[in-house]
């Protein structure tokens, strides 16, 4: 229903997802040009997610990079992570990291040299690739050539909840949030899995 003159819309959602309301009349849609361009709301509602008891706390001032293998971390709730510079965290087999819901994490997540297996990335943070490299495109270190926010290689990974952003200005075309067993990573011989 929409009410205060049109300026409050309050609706029912009867469970959680994506949804996309759209403040644009219905004659909108008879003209291609007005129909690519109209002002809309995203709304993520989002199931309720509680991080395990075991994740240890990356503090905002601590120069961890290597996460794993076997251990669970986590991304405090209304904290900016900001280390002035391009921050890469290396991630491990068996790694879990997770995001409370409003943390801010300027770094990116990628793979050592060797592939990664059983690594999960989840919650309602935001991690934003926002400075440009201080290394470009060293494997396993760096990965820089796409500038991808997320990039690993390997055996069940899950990434899900994460809000990926990327706000380097200077990034230009590139700039990829997530890859996963990209195409042009180097492919898991059939018969050994390495």
């Amino acid at each position: 229903t929409l009410s205060n003159g049109g300026k409050t819309a309050s609706f029912y959602l009867a469970g959680t997802g994506q949804f996309s309301v759209e403040f644009a009349p219905s004659s909108i849609w008879r003209d291609l040009n007005l129909a690519q361009n109209f002002d809309a709301l995203m709304l993520f509602a989002n199931p309720p997610f509680s991080l395990p008891a075991n994740s240890e706390l990356v503090e905002p001032n601590s120069n961890l990079r290597t996460l794993g293998p076997n251990k669970a971390y986590h991304f405090a709730s209304g904290v900016t992570y900001d280390w002035g510079q391009d921050t890469v965290f290396h991630v491990l087999d068996n790694t879990e990291i997770y995001f409370e819901q409003n943390s801010y994490i300027r770094a990116r997540i990628v793979q050592t040299s060797a592939k990664v297996n059983n690594v999960i990335i989840a919650g309602y943070g935001v991690l934003d690739n926002h400075y440009p490299p201080t290394e470009y495109d060293v494997p396993g270190k760096t990965d820089d050539a796409s500038r991808q926010a997320i990039h690993i290689l390997g055996k069940n990974i899950q990434v899900f909840g994460v809000t990926i952003v990327n706000t380097n200005v200077d990034c230009g075309e590139f700039g990829y949030a997530l890859n996963v067993n990209a195409n042009w990573a180097p492919l898991a011989d059939y018969q050994t899995g390495e």
